[in-house]
């Protein structure tokens, strides 16, 4: 990418304050003081001379002039202002704001009224090609330095960047390791550093990456400019650890807004063959796209995109996206989803960042995220321009399991990390040679290993070769450092899965719970009274008073566990086992915990070494009352739970169906009962669909989804016509299979 012309506008001249580039307050060259370790460098607002900075009054005209001239802005939005002040103030800052709320102005405004360009660190050529661009629309000089441009666009870049021509320069962490990037940015030396997406930095963040954790020795020499730590998803821990590694001691600390109030979130526990009928229901009501279905695994999401492209409505288009495909087919799919020439995307989390489309209505998550973090920047791209949207879970027991298998595999057990230690000899050994001698299917274990190693300070790695930085692990009765941190970096990794697990199980507003996550002090802590907590409801289920039997379980529960609270699972088999099944006791359970009549509670023990975890209830103040004051029965006719739109799963020979909705596209559904020659006709088009579903190597969904086939059941069409009419039979599905159907429904 070639570095762009500056446009016409005001020139950089008169908005150019703050201090000289690179020099201190005496002219000399800033170091850092003896002694000090590589990254703890002194803060910016150590070196700054007396009276370098102009007033804050001043400072802020100028950035509010700056705003409105050189980006059409007439006004900051929510807590820009304070941040882009400190900055351009010349004070080190970490700030911390949902997706969408614009962070990125506060790096690029402070870094247009300080002398000198800035450099921002930035870790995916996707945001780094957004950003670019939308710089040069606004006639700013920006150029990026990443491996997917040409060698000319490269030196183009770089000799842009020495002469003085460029006004930001972004670049991906990898890069600033290679040969002749200090002397590069040595002779040119930025007024600003901005590191995006800094939670990269840290161990305890959700998407650690170790190049981050090096750039405070590789940017150390680019003081006295101040240093903005910029990110959506930073817990406390995760703040501490950016602002202690980037050695900004005194940095102002700007934490602001994690509550979304257009979003709605809704979690729908739901095994995975059902799952693709439940994005179906959601997704088929054009209120509810253009739309993000996120998947765990690249052939989820090829199985998925398959699948609506067959039942999906006429005026929608799909498409899939991720690590599988060449980077023109990503691209090409990227730009039709933001022109609007395709309105779902079917992705793993490669997608998204970078890609500021505003009107996304609705995030699917089709299993369990890894961790709360990733799960709040992904839903974070619906509803971006202010208006409704929501973000639905779907999830079961069963994607737990997935998570710790890899969670074996990428974290394995400390011995582990020290049996690859010791095949590293104390005078280092070449990676290739030492790979070499590994069997084939070890070497992706062999690799994970040395990089923790690495990480954790074990290792020294030159891109070529090994040494070890201590002793060959032996008999000793204290760990080493390297072990002991990296053990608390596995522990926290599996804390993450454990509090995922818990906000897709818990019993409280789920916005309430991501706020009080990322430690936002500055809100009120109400209920959000949008998510399917709040509401007893969602898109995909809806609420309803307790029948006969729940209120006769329910008032059992809430008596059992007055005096004494049992775990969930005992209580099940004490009272409900054999009369409702698992999923219908926990829907129970959230009504009554929703009613405030019980409290389910996350615990732990340890049973040979490994931590059993299981979740109690107890009896509420208020539950408590109503026993003893013999008014539970009272209680409990205000108690609603929920249940699901998608059509019951089969049960005693029986078969409940959906029919076809209104054309309004409404999302209510009408549940009919299946018996005689619909029965009969369901079992043969299951039959039919297993078989072609071989033929054609594809899910069985893929060919026709449950929803459909019950739809198919329940009118038994004669013609093509009415076979058209059922809801989930599109005109592709028609098109390849109505012939065949038609011939098996006739032969019920």
């Amino acid at each position: 990418m070639a570095p762009a012309t500056r446009g016409a506008g005001p020139q950089r001249g008169g908005l150019e304050i703050g201090e000289r580039e690179g020099v201190g307050p005496r002219g000399e060259r800033q170091r850092r003081p003896a002694g000090r370790r590589a990254g703890q460098v002194t803060s910016s607002q150590s070196v700054r001379a007396e009276g370098e900075v102009r007033s804050d009054v001043e400072l802020g005209r100028r950035l509010r002039e700056a705003l409105e001239e050189r980006f059409g802005h007439r006004a900051f939005r929510p807590h820009q202002e304070a941040c882009c002040l400190a900055v351009a103030r010349g004070d080190d800052a970490l700030l911390v704001m949902p997706t969408g709320a614009g962070k990125s102005l506060c790096y690029q405004l402070p870094g247009l009224v300080r002398h000198g360009a800035t450099l921002v660190v930035s870790p995916l050529i996707a945001l780094i090609d957004d950003q670019v661009g939308k710089l040069r629309g606004h006639g700013l000089r920006a150029a990026g330095m990443h491996s997917g441009q040409s060698r000319d666009d490269l030196y183009a870049a770089a000799r842009a960047w020495r002469e003085g021509q460029l006004d930001f320069l972004f670049v991906a962490p990898e890069r600033l390791a290679r040969p002749g990037w200090r002397e590069l940015l040595s002779r040119h030396r930025p007024g600003l550093v901005a590191i995006d997406e800094a939670h990269c930095i840290s161990h305890w963040g959700h998407d650690f990456r170790p190049d981050y954790r090096r750039l405070s020795e590789r940017l150390e020499d680019l003081r006295p400019a101040p240093f903005l730590a910029l990110t959506a998803t930073a817990t406390p821990r995760v703040q501490d650890d950016i602002v202690a590694e980037l050695g900004m001691p005194s940095a102002h600390r700007f934490i602001h807004g994690f509550r979304r109030q257009n979003l709605a979130i809704e979690v729908l526990r739901i095994t995975p063959s059902r799952r693709p009928d439940a994005i179906e229901l959601l997704l088929r009501d054009p209120d509810h796209r253009p739309a993000l279905v996120y998947c765990s695994t690249r052939a989820d999401a090829d199985q998925l995109a398959e699948a609506w492209r067959a039942i999906g409505p006429e005026d929608s288009s799909a498409a899939t996206y991720h690590a599988g495909l060449d980077a023109e087919e990503r691209e090409r799919v990227q730009q039709a989803f933001l022109g609007d020439a395709i309105d779902v995307v079917f992705a793993t989390v490669a997608f998204g960042m970078g890609v500021d489309k505003p009107n996304v209505r609705t995030v699917v998550h089709h299993g369990l995220p890894g961790t709360l973090e990733g799960y709040y920047q992904e839903i974070g791209r619906a509803g971006r321009d202010g208006e409704d949207a929501r973000a639905v879970l779907l999830y079961s027991p069963i994607d737990r399991r997935m998570h710790e298998f890899f969670f074996e595999r990428d974290y394995p057990e400390p011995k582990l990390l020290r049996r690859w230690l010791r095949a590293v000899p104390a005078e280092g050994i070449e990676r290739d040679t030492l790979l070499e001698k590994v069997p084939e299917d070890d070497r992706g274990e062999a690799a994970n290993c040395l990089d923790k190693l690495r990480v954790h300070g074990a290792l020294r790695f030159d891109g070529r070769r090994y040494t070890p930085l201590v002793e060959t692990p032996g008999d000793r009765r204290e760990a080493p450092a390297w072990s002991r941190s990296y053990e608390d970096q596995r522990r926290h990794r599996a804390q993450q899965i454990d509090t995922m697990v818990a906000f897709a199980r818990g019993s409280g507003c789920r916005m309430l719970e991501v706020v009080r996550h990322f430690g936002d002090r500055e809100d009120g802590g109400e209920p959000c009274g949008r998510c399917d907590w709040c509401t007893a409801g969602g898109a995909l289920s809806e609420a309803r008073p307790l029948d006969d039997e729940e209120r006769e379980l329910a008032a059992r529960l809430v008596e059992q566990i007055v005096d004494r609270p049992l775990a969930l699972g005992r209580a099940y088999s004490e009272i409900a086992e054999g009369r409702i099944d698992r999923d219908a006791w926990r829907e129970l359970i959230e009504g009554l915990a929703r009613a405030r009549l019980v409290r389910v509670r996350e615990r732990s023990f340890e049973r040979d070494g490994e931590t059993v975890r299981f979740q109690r209830i107890e009896a509420s103040t208020a539950g408590r009352r109503a026993v003893r004051a013999d008014g539970l029965g009272a209680a409990l006719e205000s108690v609603e739970v929920r249940g699901s739109r998608l059509p019951a799963a089969p049960r005693n020979g029986r078969r409940r169906a959906r029919t076809r909705r209104s054309s309004g596209g409404g999302k209510a559904s009408v549940e009919i009962e299946l018996s005689g020659e619909q029965l009969e006709a369901a079992k043969r088009l299951r039959a039919w669909r297993l078989e072609e579903s071989r033929a054609r190597e594809v899910p069985a969904y893929v060919v026709l989804t449950n929803a459909a086939l019950d739809g198919i059941a329940s009118a038994m069409p004669a013609s093509e016509s009415e076979l058209g009419a059922v809801h989930g039979v599109g005109p592709k599905t028609l098109e390849m299979y109505g012939r065949q159907i038609l011939t098996v429904v006739a032969q019920a």
